[in-house]
C-alpha cells in the first residue's frame, strides 16, 4: 500500500512526503483518519526504510532501486560483491577505447545496486586496485577497461 502509493504520487527526484503519502491512503483506501491509523502508516513507513525498500531523503521517502543481480544468496543478504558490480558498470557504460571512469562507475553502482552509502567510496577504491593487482581491470589514463577473461566472467559467454 505504501509502495503504491509513493509510486503513484511520483514527485519525481524528491520522493513524497509523509503527509502526502498519508493523504493519498486516508484518499484511496478504507482507512479512517485517526490517530492509530497515523501511528500505523508512521510504522510501516519505518518498517520498510528499515527493510531497505524505501529510501528515505531529506523527510520524504522513495522506492529503492531493485537490483537485476542472478544469485539467490546475495538477494537474501542485499549485499553484492563489489568487483561484479564494478564489471557490470564497465561493459554496460562501454567507454570503447577510452574506458570507464571512476566517477562514472559509482554514479552506475548508485543508480542500479543498493549499497551502503557510508563505506562505498571506500570500497569502490580498493575494489578497482584490487581487481587491477588481479589483473581483471586495466587502468587507463585514469580510467578502468575490461580484460577479455573478466567480460567473460562477468557475462558468462
Amino acid at each position: 500500500m505504501i509502495e503504491t502509493s509513493i509510486i503513484e504520487l511520483n514527485n519525481g527526484r524528491k520522493g513524497s512526503s509523509r503527509y502526502a503519502i498519508k493523504k493519498y491512503i486516508w484518499g484511496n483506501y478504507r482507512v479512517n483518519c485517526d490517530n492509530t491509523s497515523i501511528k500505523q502508516i508512521n510504522l510501516s513507513l519505518k518498517r520498510e526504510v528499515d527493510k531497505g525498500n524505501l529510501v528515505k531523503v531529506k523527510g520524504s521517502f522513495k522506492v529503492a532501486p531493485k537490483s537485476t543481480y542472478s544469485n539467490k544468496s546475495f538477494k537474501k543478504q542485499g549485499t553484492y560483491p563489489y568487483a561484479d558490480m564494478i564489471g557490470k558498470a564497465i561493459i554496460h557504460l562501454n567507454d570503447g577505447r577510452k574506458g570507464s571512469s571512476r566517477y562514472a562507475i559509482k554514479k552506475y553502482i548508485q543508480a542500479n545496486y543498493r549499497v551502503n552509502f557510508d563505506t562505498f567510496i571506500t570500497q569502490i577504491r580498493l575494489s578497482l586496485n584490487r581487481e587491477i593487482d588481479k589483473g581483471n581491470l586495466v587502468k587507463v589514463k585514469g580510467s578502468f577497461k575490461v580484460t577479455p577473461k573478466f567480460k567473460k566472467y562477468i557475462t558468462g559467454r
